[in-house]
């Protein structure tokens, strides 16, 4: 599969919040924009007090089943009692969540009715480095990835998580809560579990995994397509108005 398959919305954050593959775009309130970023000109940043960025409900968020979540992120402090919110779809009920845990270690969490079911990483954050996290969920296991790594699973119901209707937030939780403070790019969803190449917890992940950490360069998703699509395009028109000509 490419990973362009099942490809719901990605946020490349180059100076704008607009969703390169889908129309989830996004509304900034504080959140700015840094050069100092891991892909393309620009990173979204956040000051950890009350920046986020909304994104307005739409049924494509609106998951329940197979769900792949993805982010890089760099953090300038990380809350070390209630952690930080990286993004997530938790209004009016919770959904979906990726966000760091007082450890201070990188989390995933589904919620089934009232239930929060989270994996974590093994490994510690530090400040000041740039880190790419990845969870799925396919049938009854959620798996996390952290760079590249397949860092550990847990076990989850079978059955469907909640499909709130609300929208996604990035950098921030409600009311100003749990607040990232730090740099956030490249964020991507997927209504389908990314595949690993069926590597064992604390291995490389291979796969669609390992193409997206490529190595630690990481890769900007979808834009290879774009680009073939743009030149698909570009060729059918010259060829159009070279049989303009001739026709003339």
């Amino acid at each position: 599969m490419a990973l362009t398959d099942n490809l719901i919305s990605v946020w490349h954050t180059n100076n704008d919040w607009q969703d390169s593959w889908g129309t989830n775009h996004g509304t900034a309130t504080g959140a700015t924009f840094s050069t100092s970023s891991k892909l393309g000109s620009h990173a979204g940043s956040f000051d950890g007090v009350d920046d986020k960025v909304a994104i307005a409900a739409n049924a494509s968020l609106d998951l329940s089943g197979e769900v792949s979540i993805m982010s890089w992120f760099n953090a300038d402090t990380l809350d070390t009692a209630n952690g930080n919110v990286i993004f997530g779809k938790y209004a009016p009920v919770h959904a979906y969540l990726i966000s760091t845990t007082g450890s201070p270690k990188i989390q995933f969490s589904l919620w089934f009715s009232a239930t929060q079911y989270y994996v974590f990483s093994s490994t510690v954050l530090s400040t000041g480095g740039w880190y790419q996290v990845v969870g799925t969920r396919l049938g009854t296991a959620m798996k996390i990835y952290l760079n590249g790594i397949y860092e550990a699973t847990v076990a989850c119901p079978a059955g469907a998580f909640n499909a709130t209707s609300g929208g996604l937030e990035i950098g921030r939780a409600d009311s100003n809560a749990n607040c990232h403070d730090g740099l956030i790019d490249e964020l991507a969803i997927w209504s389908r579990a990314l595949t690993d190449g069926g590597v064992a917890v604390g291995q490389t992940a291979g796969g669609e995994v390992a193409e997206l950490w490529n190595g630690g360069a990481g890769i900007e998703i979808g834009a290879a397509a774009a680009a073939s699509v743009g030149q698909i395009l570009h060729g059918k028109t010259l060829k159009s108005l070279t049989m303009g000509r001739l026709v003339r």
